[in-house]
């Protein structure tokens, strides 16, 4: 080959190979870590759903209790 062919193509070689480790290293693990972040927000938001549903069963129960 030509360096005039050659220069271009190892150009391009060498971007394709940058965009997949960059893709592969970088970008799939941030994007993993975001997903089980909202994952572990969801959760985090039902048990505080469920601890606020308990806690107003319990005033309920407390309040009864009073009137007795």
């Amino acid at each position: 080959m030509s360096n005039k062919k050659f220069l271009p193509l190892l150009i391009f070689l060498s971007a394709i190979l940058l965009s997949i480790g960059w893709y592969e290293f970088i970008y799939q693990p941030v994007r993993r870590e975001i997903l089980n972040m909202e994952l572990e927000t969801r959760r985090l938001r039902e048990v505080e759903r469920e601890i606020f549903q308990l806690k107003t069963r319990h005033e309920n129960l407390s309040a009864g209790k009073d009137v007795d």
